[in-house]
């Protein structure tokens, strides 16, 4: 497999990407193995250390062969942004380069790969008295009063959203009323500061049959029961983390604490579970074949 810039690898990236049960993790093994390769993680779940069954964090095994990085770091009760993910993902890019080694990012959370590949948009200081204003006429006059205003004074970003959007259009307004500059233009900015390190990525699409996927993470739920995902449930439960927290994002946490609270049997919350990963898997599919720019695409 040919890398772009091979003849410079102390600027390349290898995204390994794909929806959930795609095979990513087994892939980016053996390709971390013939390319002197770390293995860095870019999903949103497996960063939490008390979810590694839930997660379906990469295996012992798969841990002695290749390095992995950041793997299971963040307590339950911890958030990691996007922008957290991403100051700490380059730290560990530029350590691969210093030891001669191929950063090859790994991982389904699309907003994670947007924002290393396109870049973070800089967040400009918004006048508190604004922020206040933009709310309060969103509560009284709704979002679309906003987004109206936003396709005169910010055409190329109201494109980019729906009326309906009103945390993001509610965004956008208060950053064009408080800086005099359109959020788009922000975003502009830094895809050209982004552009200018230039890194040079390899990204690699992991897409099977949609249907295949769907059997793959309705198998790897039945085994997670089996290896004792019910046990890593109880323990959050106990932590008492706030039902509102990031890791509740990992699907089956939500519906095995309602069985663990007794108001479901296991087998309604097992259902349940796999309902919500077909679910997420098809809004995968729907993202990686409309946001994310492959080279290689392996069915």
């Amino acid at each position: 497999m040919i890398l772009k810039n091979e003849s410079h690898l102390s600027k390349t990236i290898v995204v390994i990407a794909g929806p959930t049960a795609s095979g990513k993790s087994v892939f980016a093994v053996e390709f971390a193995e013939k390319h002197n390769g770390v293995i860095i993680n870019s999903d949103s779940v497996q960063v939490y250390k008390d979810l590694e069954i839930l997660s379906s964090r990469p295996s012992s095994d798969a841990l002695l062969k290749v390095p992995h990085k950041l793997y299971g770091f963040l307590d339950a009760h911890e958030s990691c942004s996007a922008g957290l993910w991403r100051s700490l993902v380059l730290k560990e890019i530029q350590e691969c380069y210093q030891q001669g080694k191929l950063p090859i990012i790994v991982g389904g959370t699309g907003l994670y790969l947007k924002i290393l590949i396109e870049g973070l948009s800089p967040i400009p200081q918004v006048d508190e008295n604004i922020r206040a204003l933009a709310r309060e006429r969103a509560q009284n006059e709704g979002t679309q009063a906003l987004y109206n205003e936003l396709a005169e004074l910010d055409p190329v970003i109201v494109t980019r959203l729906k009326p309906a959007d009103s945390q993001r259009v509610v965004r956008a307004w208060e950053v064009m009323k408080s800086t005099g500059i359109p959020l788009s233009e922000w975003q502009r900015k830094c895809m050209i500061s982004s552009n200018q390190q230039e890194k040079i990525f390899t990204n690699i699409l992991l897409l099977p049959p949609r249907e295949e996927v769907n059997l793959r993470a309705d198998a790897r739920l039945d085994n997670m029961l089996k290896s004792g995902a019910l046990k890593e449930v109880e323990n959050i439960l106990k932590q008492n983390v706030d039902p509102a927290s990031t890791i509740y994002k990992a699907i089956g946490l939500r519906e095995f604490a309602t069985y663990l609270k007794n108001q479901i049997s296991l087998q309604e919350a097992l259902t349940k579970a796999k309902i919500a990963t077909h679910q997420y898997i098809k809004r995968q599919y729907t993202w990686f074949r409309t946001q994310f720019k492959a080279d290689i695409i392996l069915k």
